[in-house]
């Protein structure tokens, strides 16, 4: 289950980071939930194991690594598989997600936050835009490929409908949209 997991999370990060530079194009049908109970936020999934605090067998390049860049962490959780190292903790309202390969090299970060820790600019970009939608919360994806520049995942709703936005160097897109059923 854990492989399983980490497997999907780093997928993901992958898929993201090769979509990155493109602007997909979406497609015109609207997804049809229930009710709001169907909407699953994945940062509350997030797996939080006493057993993890242990940094036995973790590479130093990553604890090194971590170090330098996290200075202010705690309660940290490490988890260790057969391909990758994942660090995760929580700090002033954002909960981090640190991916390292097993040699150490950082390969991603996934930052979840609710609106208030947005940066305003990119905030602004999307209230432009979708003024009468609330925004539930953030992902702040960043890899190797994306060379410093963060791609956000804006998950905002109105009375009828559920958008995921699609944030990457200064594009904006619809990255999935779901109608809510009245």
């Amino acid at each position: 289950m854990k492989k399983k997991f980490f497997a999907f999370i780093a997928g993901s990060i992958f898929t993201l980071a090769v979509t990155n530079g493109a602007i997909a194009q979406t497609s015109n049908k609207v997804k049809l939930f229930e009710s709001e109970k169907n909407v699953v936020i994945p940062y509350k999934l997030m797996p939080v194991r006493d057993k993890t605090k242990s940094i036995d067998g973790i590479n130093t390049k990553a604890l090194k690594n971590f170090g330098k860049n996290y200075k202010d962490a705690s309660d940290v959780k490490w988890l260790k598989n057969d391909h990758t190292i994942t660090v995760q903790f929580p700090s002033n309202g954002i909960y981090t997600v640190v991916y390292y390969d097993t040699k150490g090299h950082w390969q991603g970060s996934l930052k979840n936050y609710h609106e208030d820790k947005f940066d305003l600019k990119v905030r602004d970009v999307v209230k432009s835009k979708y003024y009468d939608y609330k925004i539930d919360w953030v992902q702040e994806i960043e890899t190797v490929y994306t060379y410093g520049v963060p791609t956000y995942l804006i998950y905002i709703e109105d009375n009828s409908n559920f958008k995921v936005i699609r944030v990457s160097d200064g594009v904006m897109d619809v990255y999935e949209q779901f109608k809510k059923q009245q």
